[in-house]
């Protein structure tokens, strides 16, 4: 063996060893985001309730994760007897969290600062805690004792009191919901939702899918959405 190749033998060895330890730290840095139901217990002092969900990127026990950037939400419903889908496209609903961390280029640091009214755009950092639970409360559904409406921007009585949000109502009975957060260039993986809208503050219940109800909802949405 020359000198040459007992140099170059070493040298790309090295190099393929380092490539692949830099592609296996980056896999497991990538960000992981969870979708769970979260307790919505209604309060009986107050007329209005917001149903929601909690998103957590996930820790790695050995590796730090990456900030899951621009996080939007896509939440598609549709009514559990006629299989319609509501308006046939996703939403965009609210992040409830008042506050987000964020670069500031005056001072050249990380610091939280306060998150719009109407925001559907957040980012998520690994340990992001919202009401001292690990992730952040996605708003989906808002009830009172008079309506049930899909928590879209668009249907804030903030944006428009007399606006119109029969596109947004939802009637009394059981629905479908899918949730799927995107973010950067790819998105999470999608997860399935019983919504009952009861006539009543405490009838109304946002919770996991049985067995059963999950293998009706993929199929009721697999039209929509070539993802799922």
């Amino acid at each position: 063996m020359s000198t040459f190749e007992t140099y170059l033998i070493p040298f790309f060895s090295g190099l393929i060893v380092g490539l692949s330890v830099n592609a296996i730290v980056a896999f497991f840095q990538r960000p992981a985001l969870e979708i769970t139901s979260d307790d919505d217990r209604p309060d009986p002092k107050c007329d209005t309730r917001y149903l929601h969900v909690r998103v957590e990127n996930k820790k790695h026990p050995l590796f730090n994760r990456n900030m899951a950037v621009d996080c939007e939400s896509q939440v598609w419903i549709a009514d559990a007897k006629t299989h319609q889908i509501k308006t046939g496209s996703p939403f965009r609903t609210k992040w409830a969290r008042l506050s987000n961390l964020a670069y500031v280029d005056s001072t050249r640091r990380l610091e939280w600062i306060p998150v719009p009214a109407l925001e559907t755009r957040i980012n998520i950092y690994p340990g992001h805690s919202d009401g001292g639970k690990e992730g952040l409360q996605l708003d989906i559904v808002k009830k009172d004792r008079k309506i049930c409406i899909v928590h879209d921007p668009e249907s804030y009585p903030e944006r428009d009191r007399n606006g119109d949000v029969s596109k947004w109502q939802l009637d009394h009975g059981k629905y479908y919901v899918k949730i799927r957060i995107k973010y950067a260039n790819t998105a999470s993986d999608p997860r399935y939702f019983l919504f009952t809208n009861g006539e009543h503050l405490q009838d109304t219940r946002l919770v996991d899918c049985s067995v059963e109800d999950l293998v009706v909802a993929r199929s009721v949405f697999s039209n929509h959405d070539p993802i799922h």
